[in-house]
């Protein structure tokens, strides 16, 4: 199952009830995550459903991304929302039904239940934190399709954000950030592999700066056989 960007992998024999499966991706930034603004927040808040839906097996949820990362990597912290009726998001830390991991190429959290969820990269006061780029969705893609998705920077410290993007990409490179910056960059196969021009294997130093839409909510149903 893919929302642009966004994978959902279930494993046969894991929906106990039903055969309709929902993919939610929001990029609102009216959204409130579930920590302080001392937090990097990873976007966009993702959940699937329906509510109903009881699982045999935990399904996946695969994000990619590009990250810069430390050796002595930081934990993932791993929020499921419900959504009140004033429309705000009450948060809880999740450690029964979600785990998240993190490589080089993609965020993998692990669901045992349908919910809402928010992923933070915990504050660490003189520790170089993780640089995340998520994808902005802005269509449904078919599996083999050739994607193009915008990428964005979001960091709650508007200085921290120009600092980290100074220190970790740009660096001697004499460029100036101007709000909002988002990174052209072409998923090539279903798996949705990053590949990038870069003297890393990680970002592009010389991107495209484009407007990107922040106020979209995509809903998709699918049905499995």
């Amino acid at each position: 199952m893919f929302v642009a960007g966004v994978i959902l992998l279930v494993p046969a024999g894991a929906l106990h009830t039903g055969r309709i499966v929902s993919l939610w991706v929001s990029t609102e930034p009216a959204i409130e995550g579930p920590s302080s603004n001392k937090n990097l927040r990873l976007t966009p808040f993702v959940k699937f459903g329906p509510e109903s839906l009881t699982l045999n097996k935990p399904v996946t949820l695969i994000i990619p991304h590009c990250a810069f990362t430390t050796t002595n990597q930081m934990s993932i912290d791993v929020y499921s929302g419900v959504l009140q009726t004033d429309k705000s998001v009450k948060w809880s830390l999740e450690r029964k039904h979600l785990s998240c991991s993190m490589n080089s190429q993609h965020l993998e959290v692990e669901a045992q239940k349908p919910c809402l969820i928010g992923l933070h990269v915990p504050f660490i006061t003189k520790m170089r934190k993780r640089v995340c780029i998520l994808p902005i969705v802005n269509r449904v893609s078919d599996s083999g399709d050739q994607l193009t998705i915008h990428l964005w920077f979001h960091n709650d410290e508007t200085l921290d954000h120009k600092s980290l993007i100074h220190e970790e990409i740009y660096q001697q490179k004499g460029t100036i950030i101007h709000d909002p910056v988002s990174f052209l960059i072409k998923s090539m196969t279903s798996t949705l592999h990053v590949s990038t021009n870069s003297s890393t294997s990680q970002c592009n130093p010389h991107p495209r700066k484009v407007m990107v839409p922040t106020t979209v909510v995509y809903t998709v149903d699918f049905i499995l056989d």
